[in-house]
């Protein structure tokens, strides 16, 4: 452009004025600032470095998936086969178990992700038979991890328990539903036949939506002698299962009487990562979310009474006691005792 510009001025033994040459410039600097307001925000803008031909990038476009709109993946991207079932499990307490506090004798790996401004360091125990479960639960089913848990910290946890990736898809807390201060995970959202999904949780809460669903499983914690996976394939892996096509009935005879397992203890663990993490939120009972049991546990020996039956027992007791009393003082004997 300044060639064109010096070409239109008559040739001549004097130097070109200061005030053209500046005249140049702001003409240059404007048409620049035009042609940035135009072009589309998500695009790179290239402009000419000086005489050279070096070009520098005013704008580098932010990529889909650190834009906050893309981080909640819902609904589900479709299946890849339709003959697949999907399968959601939870992370803490189901498959791994983690503390922050003084590290156990035998954990697998430590994750430190950056939780609140400040790295927190998680000593993470695998449930025995994760790694074969994972895998061969992948070769039947859609695996997808639904979490309560921190974004930050649970795909720390994933990445290093996942090796091979045959998790399909990771849900975190933003993908949950928040109900009187609970995170719920509502499977109507993931695009799914509900007849054809299950979720594997320790925390009745989890699924207080979706109950028939729900397998419940026991709280991993340390035990060396945990079975539970095991018990959960032999369900996957059912012949039977293949024929079922609603698999909530499969689901209800799986779980039987003994179904959901009582909330009582559902926040003793809690304190600690809510308050050094806040890495996975567990309801407690003491909230409208809260799922009532379906464990019946039968007392033993008959049936209670009820209060006004006691009272009227307990009266008549002791108004005997006094008309022994009365008798004996009186002398006359209780007709029992004769």
């Amino acid at each position: 452009m300044v060639s064109r510009i010096l070409k239109k001025t008559p040739s001549t033994n004097k130097p070109m004025p200061i005030k053209l040459y500046r005249g140049i410039r702001r003409l240059h600097r404007r048409n620049c600032s035009l042609k940035k307001s135009a072009i589309a925000p998500s695009t790179v803008v290239l402009t000419r470095v000086g005489t050279n031909k070096a070009f520098k990038v005013l704008h580098k476009p932010k990529s889909p998936e650190t834009r906050p709109e893309t981080q909640a993946r819902l609904p589900l991207p479709p299946l890849a086969s339709p003959e697949k079932r999907t399968v959601c499990l939870d992370l803490d307490e189901t498959l791994v178990h983690s503390v922050t506090g003084p590290p156990p004798k035998n954990f697998d790996f430590v994750v430190r992700p950056k939780v609140r401004g400040k790295v927190t360091t998680f000593y993470v125990v695998k449930r025995p038979g994760v790694d074969a479960f994972l895998e061969r639960l992948a070769a039947q089913y859609e695996v997808v991890v639904f979490t309560a848990g921190l974004r930050d910290y649970a795909t720390l946890v994933l990445d290093l328990l996942d090796r091979k990736r045959l998790v399909s898809h990771r849900l975190y807390r933003d993908s949950c539903k928040e109900m009187s201060g609970k995170f719920v995970k509502d499977l109507s959202r993931l695009g799914r036949d509900l007849r054809r999904v299950v979720i594997v949780d320790d925390n009745p809460n989890a699924y207080f939506l979706q109950p028939e669903n729900a397998i419940p499983v026991h709280r991993f914690f340390y035990d060396p002698a945990d079975r539970e996976l095991a018990r959960l394939l032999e369900f996957f892996e059912d012949e039977e299962l293949r024929c079922c096509e609603d698999i909530r009935i499969a689901v209800k005879k799986f779980v039987g009487d003994d179904g959901l397992m009582s909330s009582d203890d559902d926040g003793d663990d809690d304190d600690e990562l809510e308050e050094m993490s806040d890495a996975k939120s567990k309801p407690t009972v003491s909230t409208p979310c809260s799922v009532i049991s379906v464990h019946r546990v039968r007392p033993f020996g008959p049936p209670v009474l009820e209060w006004g039956t006691n009272m009227v027992i307990v009266c008549s007791f002791f108004l005997l006691i006094i008309n022994v009393i009365v008798c004996f003082r009186t002398g006359f004997h209780p007709f029992f005792l004769h």
